[in-house]
């Protein structure tokens, strides 16, 4: 990265982060003085105010996209025409999910210079068996080290010194014809010689239900997002997959990093250590998306965990940009971990009667009608505008609306589950994510936690019927959640029954 684009990128990260807090405090301030001058006092209920101020920080976080969402899209430069045929690899990465569809396309590349490996990491003999029916240079291992990273580290050891790039493509990605091609024309422009990773743009190739029809729509706003921010960032962080990689960049920083579940993160933030980036192309590629809430389920605590990890035990001296960006995609998931033990107790212990308020008639109703409050407004000034600038429907924004409540609600036991697992046993393990064709069913276990709590909160009203007061919101709010995770689980077994 030359000076001039270092200083450049270094002044973004910074005049987001400022933004970014400076929304946050402002919201702070304003909105405490705007509730007591209604009657309310915020700070006689710790609980109140817990939600008050997390709710304010998503307003700031929310609010500074929506500003940065008004920026023109930024593209890095490219070359008209390719002058020299680098030699490619292209390499399709699968443990016991490999799909017919993704690999017999590998051929049809319109570029002449690349050949093609299957990095084959699969324990179930009649998946190796499938591989062996395709005309590809199959690699496989004897252990399963590092996982993915470690995967793809044994191909650079056997074979990178041949290759002046290599493509890295999961087991479900498609590419277009000419992908090879259009992605050389950007890392072999000279500007771009400092450029490790080139991530190319991600669309979601079909959504088959209420479940991969949200996760599309959610693909589709953060791909509008890096279209704005990942050239002018000092650096993307690169989704693992669909991406083109510059052999002696990645083997100058050791390979792909092995110590973290999340080896795409951890790579690029190695790689920035020593002065190389990722950028985002606009180039398309597509990835399916999961149709069962078990693979939908164990594919986002495999997230979740991964960008804790990073941010808990990473070591690298990355911008206060990146730490943030990180941490605001596991916020909502820490907050509801966190608030849904105090609803319980305020439901279930809180002793309350119609004669002992100890507050006045407004303040009973202050959490129910700060909720109210503050999500439209979150609604209507901060998420509407932004999905709106991403060519989303109001139909469409409903669907993700609705069905990311509660697909967050339902995702807080399993990550409860696995960080328990990790505090015993101290190891964080990567979980390849199933694909539909490998489940047969959805095991009851990922959708009982879910019930569980609902049962356990209606139990609570009937016992201690006052709090519905104080609590009615939440509990219409699981109570939907509860029949939306319904209507998805009976729209996953009609899938995978046909």
């Amino acid at each position: 990265m030359n000076t001039k684009e270092k200083k450049s990128s270094s002044l973004f990260d910074n005049i987001f982060i400022t933004i970014f807090v400076s929304l946050s405090l402002l919201f702070n301030i304003i909105t405490p003085k705007m509730f007591q001058d209604l009657g309310f006092n915020i700070f006689n209920n710790p609980y109140n105010l817990l939600i008050f101020y997390f709710w304010n920080i998503l307003f700031g976080y929310k609010a500074t996209l929506v500003l940065f969402s008004f920026f023109p899209k930024r593209s890095i430069n490219k070359l008209e025409k390719l002058t020299s045929i680098p030699k490619v690899a292209l390499l399709y990465l699968t443990k016991d999910d490999a799909l017919y569809e993704p690999l017999n396309q590998l051929i049809n590349q319109n570029y002449t210079n690349y050949d093609i490996f299957v990095l084959d990491d699969s324990e179930n003999v009649s998946y190796s068996m499938f591989l062996d029916q395709f005309p590809y240079k199959k690699i496989r291992r004897k252990d399963k080290k590092g996982y993915k990273a470690g995967n793809i580290n044994n191909w650079l050891n056997q074979f990178g010194l041949n290759y002046k790039y290599f493509i890295v493509l999961d087991s479900d990605s498609f590419i277009p014809h000419n992908y090879i091609e259009e992605m050389l024309k950007y890392s072999e422009y000279y500007e771009n010689n400092n450029v490790a990773i080139f991530q190319s743009k991600l669309t979601a190739y079909e959504s088959k239900n209420l479940l991969s029809k949200y996760q599309q729509l959610l693909l589709q706003l953060n791909q509008y997002f890096f279209e704005i921010i990942a050239n002018r960032i000092t650096t993307m962080q690169n989704w693992g997959h669909n991406i083109l990689v510059r052999t002696d960049a990645i083997m100058d920083c050791g390979g792909f990093n092995e110590e973290f579940i999340g080896e795409d993160v951890a790579t690029t933030f190695d790689l920035i250590e020593i002065g190389w980036l990722c950028r985002f192309v606009d180039i398309p590629s597509w990835e399916n998306v999961t149709v069962s809430l078990e693979a939908f389920t164990k594919r986002n605590v495999r997230i979740f965990l991964s960008n804790f990890q990073i941010l808990i035990k990473g070591k690298w001296s990355i911008s206060v940009f990146h730490k943030i960006f990180l941490f605001m995609s596991i916020f909502p998931t820490i907050v509801m971990i966190l608030t849904l033990p105090l609803l319980f107790y305020f439901i279930w212990f809180f002793p309350i009667s119609i004669n002992n308020f100890e507050c006045k008639l407004l303040n009973i109703y202050f959490e129910p009608l700060l909720i109210v409050w503050g999500y439209t407004i979150f609604l209507l000034f901060f998420d509407f505008p932004l999905y709106k600038k991403a060519n989303y429907s109001l139909y469409d924004f409903c669907i993700v609306k609705f069905t990311g409540i509660t697909l967050m609600i339902h995702l807080i036991v399993p990550i409860l589950l696995k960080i328990k697992n990790v505090l015993i046993y101290n190891k964080l393990i990567f979980e390849v994510t199933q694909k539909d064709n490998t489940i047969e069913r959805t095991k009851f276990i990922y959708i009982f936690p879910s019930i569980l709590i609902f049962l356990f909160l209606v139990a609570g009203v009937i016992f201690n019927p006052v709090t519905l007061l104080f609590n009615a919101h939440w509990l219409i709010i699981f109570f939907l959640s509860f029949f939306m995770l319904l209507i998805i689980e009976k729209e996953t077994k009609t899938y995978i029954k046909a």
